[in-house]
């Protein structure tokens, strides 16, 4: 039986963030329910690993996407899934160190042979889009992208229109900070992101409170309003917004069936487009 899925090439990240297991539960669920699920391997790598600076607390990741390593991320991705195919591949950060054609002319013969049913990139440029797409097709490009992220809206998204390439869109909520009023516990990530750190969150808690009174007034929640404005930004876009409560998948959902009247998305855009949010972001707007 074939399990139809999407995987990304996996990069090892020297941060404070555990690894996900989470493939053979995918992989189990996908079987069971036979949905195309969303899977995100282990994070390794072989040989050394090139140092990405980012602008979290941990300051950097550790990425290896040399061609010779490409095929066997895959195989090991393919394990864990168990299945002979993915649909959907991707780089989950470009390697400094590795022209992002070269990774990407590794993963088209991986196409080529069946294995991979289409390229895609994650978290890269508009630049590397644009070059990458001159070696093979891609299909889908995943950026962080929400209303207090704005800065892929500026030469990423449009040149993904322009390609026909879908816009995978992480971090929709804000890392949760666009749902509603944010508690960290003691051991919460964000705790590393500058935004959900001391001033900045009193700040940015402040600046974006007009949203929260849009979705009032629009008889949504605040992550919904957040959602269905990101949708009808870009009609190739897919939200990918992180859960933690069956009610918070429940009220994500949703989102999905609101259609915000053009006063609505014009105050949104308004108010998200006066303010910038305070502290940096993982990585630099591309």
């Amino acid at each position: 039986m074939r399990t139809a899925a999407i995987s990304r090439v996996p990069s090892g990240a020297s941060s404070t963030r555990p690894p996900s297991t989470n493939a053979p539960a995918i992989a189990a669920a996908a079987r069971a329910a036979a949905p195309r699920p969303s899977a995100q391997p282990r994070r390794r790598w072989a040989g050394e690993p090139h140092r990405v600076p980012v602008g979290y607390e941990f300051g950097e990741l550790g990425v290896n996407a040399e061609p010779g390593n490409v095929r066997g991320y895959l195989e090991a991705s393919l394990r864990r899934l168990g299945t002979d195919r993915v649909d959907l591949y991707y780089p989950h950060f470009p390697d400094p160190r590795v022209p992002i054609e070269d990774t990407v002319a590794a993963v088209a013969e991986l196409v080529g042979e069946g294995l991979v049913g289409h390229i895609g990139l994650s978290n890269a440029t508009a630049d590397q889009l644009a070059r990458a797409a001159r070696v093979h097709p891609i299909a889908a490009v995943q950026a962080e992208w929400s209303l207090w992220n704005r800065g892929a809206e500026r030469e990423l998204v449009p040149l993904a229109r322009r390609l026909g390439a879908g816009v995978v869109a992480w971090g929709p909520l804000g890392s949760g900070f666009l749902a509603g009023d944010v508690t960290l516990a003691a051991d919460d990530f964000r705790r590393n992101a500058p935004r959900f750190q001391g001033e900045n969150l009193a700040r940015n808690r402040d600046r974006f409170a007009p949203l929260r009174r849009i979705a009032d007034d629009a008889g949504v929640t605040p992550a919904q309003l957040a959602l269905a404005w990101l949708l009808a930004r870009e009609e190739r876009a897919v939200a990918i917004p992180g859960s933690r409560t069956p009610a918070h998948i429940d009220d994500n959902l949703a989102a999905a069936e609101v259609r915000l009247d053009a006063e609505t998305l014009a105050r949104v855009d308004e108010a998200s487009a006066a303010v910038e949010a305070a502290g940096g972001t993982l990585l630099p707007p591309g």
